[in-house]
């Protein structure tokens, strides 16, 4: 879902934590996102998150400057299913800072 075509760069992000997911949940398909190395590290501390068109979500404790410098806000390059939808909700509920 990111624009970087740099392969060492991208990281297969769970959505949905191992810990909180049933037993099928963390291999099925909708409950990742392929995102560069530094979006992945601030999605898994629930530092950004996505709505439901893509857009990007950034918690208020990263300042002005941590957002310029990690190029943050931008949104996905294409939006996310019904599925993946239902994800980042949950992502959203139990680990976005906001």
């Amino acid at each position: 879902m990111s624009a970087c075509d740099v392969r060492a760069a991208m990281r297969a992000s769970h959505i949905k934590s191992w810990k909180r997911s049933s037993n099928a949940e963390p291999l099925e398909p909708a409950n990742g996102l392929l995102l560069v190395a530094t979006l992945d590290a601030l999605f898994d501390r629930g530092l950004i998150s996505f709505c439901d068109d893509g857009t990007m979500w950034v918690s208020k404790t990263l300042t002005r400057k941590h957002r310029e410098v990690l190029g943050v806000p931008r949104a996905l390059r294409r939006k996310p299913d019904a599925r993946e939808r239902i994800f980042l909700a949950d992502q959203r509920r139990h680990r976005f800072v906001p």
